[in-house]
C-alpha cells in the first residue's frame, strides 16, 4: 500500500488498505428485499464521505502509531488502549467537538462492519466525551454579527465597481467576494447546497426576482424549500450574472453560480482556502461556510430571541428541539422574511446611529427598546 497522496494526519480512501477498502464496500452493497443490502446503504452520499475522512484520520493515527499492516477484520484495531490514545491524539490538535464527531463517526463505521462485537464500552468512551462538548453553547465570533458580514459584502461590491484602477478579472473577483458574503450570511446555507447552486436549478430567476430554490436533498430536514434573495442583493446578483461571472469565465462555459479565478466552477477545497484567508484578512478571524450559519443563527438567538424559532427553518435543521414544528415551502419563506426583517432593522438602526469622525462607534442592538 503507498501512501504518497496521504496528508499528514488523514489516510485518503484510496490508499486504504485492501481489506478496509473490502470492509467499507460492503457496507454500501445495494440490494433488494431477497438479496439484502449492506447495513450503511441507506446513507447519503455526503455522510459516506464526511464518515470516510474520520476513518482516514483513525488510520493515519493508526499508520503512525501501531503501523498499518493487513488484517483479516479492520474492526480488529478498534481496542480500548488504542482508541484512548487516538482521543488524546486527536484532542491535542483539534476541539473536543471535533474528536467527539470523529469518534462518532468510527463507531458508527465499526460497529457496522462487526456487528457481532459488544461495543458497549466505545459507547461509554463516546458518551463521556460528548459530555465534555459545548454544543448548545451560544457565543458570538469574535464580536462578528450578522449586519457586519452582510455590510462588508455590498461594500465590497460597491467598491469593486467603482474602482477603475482595478483590472476587469480582479473587480469581478472583488465584486464575487461580496456577493459570497453577503449572500452566506443572509441565506445561510450547508457548504454543499451553496457550492452546488446551479443557474436555472438552484438559482431561479423569475420577472427580476431570484429565488434559490432547494430540492430536499440540499437540507438537512429532507424538506424542499423556495428562499427569495432579499431585495438588497437582486441588483447586485444581476450584475454579478450579467457581467463579472462572464469576465471569470473566461471563454469557458458551466451552470455553477460561483466561479473562481481560474474560470471553472470553484472547487470545494478552493472555496473554503478562499473564503477563511479572505475572512481572516478583513475580520482578524478565519471564517468557514459553517461559521456564517453559526453567526446567523446566534445573531437571532442573542440580539432576537423572540424569533428565535426561525432558527431551525433557515438553517434547514430538522427542528430546533424535539416539539418543533412541521415547516414546509412556505413556511420557510415567512422564516427568511423574518431573518431579513432582523438584519434590515440592524440596518437602519445603524444608519440612524452613525457616530461622527473620531466618535466610538455604539453596539447596535436587534431592536430599538421603547
Amino acid at each position: 500500500m503507498s501512501l504518497a497522496r496521504r496528508s499528514p494526519m488523514e489516510v485518503k480512501q484510496p490508499d486504504w488498505p485492501a481489506s478496509d477498502q473490502m470492509a467499507w464496500d460492503t457496507l454500501f452493497v445495494e440490494g433488494d428485499i431477497l438479496d439484502g443490502q449492506g447495513p450503511l446503504a441507506h446513507w447519503r452520499q455526503t455522510t459516506r464521505q464526511k464518515c470516510a475522512q474520520s476513518y482516514g484520520y483513525w488510520l493515519a493515527f493508526v499508520a503512525r502509531t501501531d503501523g498499518l499492516g493487513e488484517t483479516t477484520n479492520p474492526a480488529d484495531r478498534v481496542n480500548p488502549d488504542t482508541v484512548k490514545a487516538f482521543v488524546q491524539d486527536t484532542l491535542g490538535r483539534c476541539s473536543t467537538e471535533t474528536t467527539h464527531m470523529r469518534l462518532n463517526e468510527l463507531g458508527k463505521i465499526v460497529r457496522a462492519m462487526s456487528r457481532t462485537t459488544d461495543w458497549a464500552w466505545l459507547r461509554n468512551v463516546e458518551n463521556r466525551l460528548r459530555k465534555q462538548c459545548r454544543h448548545g453553547e451560544i457565543k458570538r465570533r469574535a464580536g462578528i454579527t450578522a449586519l457586519d458580514l452582510y455590510n462588508w459584502g455590498l461594500d465590497r461590491m460597491n467598491e469593486a465597481d467603482a474602482n477603475q484602477t482595478l483590472s476587469p478579472k480582479n473587480r469581478a473577483i472583488q465584486f464575487r467576494q461580496g456577493l459570497i458574503v453577503a449572500l452566506l450570511v443572509a441565506r445561510p446555507l450547508r457548504k454543499r447546497t451553496f457550492l452546488g447552486l446551479r443557474i436555472g436549478k438552484g438559482l431561479v430567476e423569475t420577472n427580476g426576482n431570484y429565488v434559490l430554490s432547494l430540492d430536499r436533498e440540499d437540507l438537512k430536514d429532507n424538506k424542499a424549500r423556495d428562499f427569495p434573495l432579499p431585495s438588497g442583493l437582486k441588483g447586485k446578483m444581476a450584475r454579478y450574472l450579467s457581467h463579472h461571472r462572464k469576465i471569470l469565465l473566461q471563454d469557458a462555459t458551466s451552470d455553477a453560480l460561483w466561479i473562481s479565478k481560474y474560470g471553472g466552477a470553484y472547487t470545494t477545497s478552493g472555496f473554503v482556502g478562499s473564503l477563511a484567508k479572505l475572512t481572516f484578512r478583513e475580520f482578524g478571524e478565519t471564517l468557514r461556510p459553517h461559521a456564517f450559519r453559526h453567526i446567523a443563527a446566534t445573531s437571532v438567538a442573542l440580539d432576537d430571541p423572540e424569533n428565535v424559532n426561525i432558527i431551525a427553518t433557515i438553517l434547514g435543521h430538522a427542528s430546533l428541539s424535539t416539539s418543533e414544528a412541521y415547516y414546509n415551502r412556505a413556511q420557510g419563506i415567512e422564516a427568511i422574511n423574518a431573518y431579513q426583517d432582523v438584519v434590515r432593522d440592524l440596518r437602519k438602526s445603524a444608519d440612524r446611529q452613525k457616530p461622527q469622525a473620531g466618535a466610538r462607534r455604539p453596539r447596535l442592538k436587534w431592536k430599538e427598546t421603547a
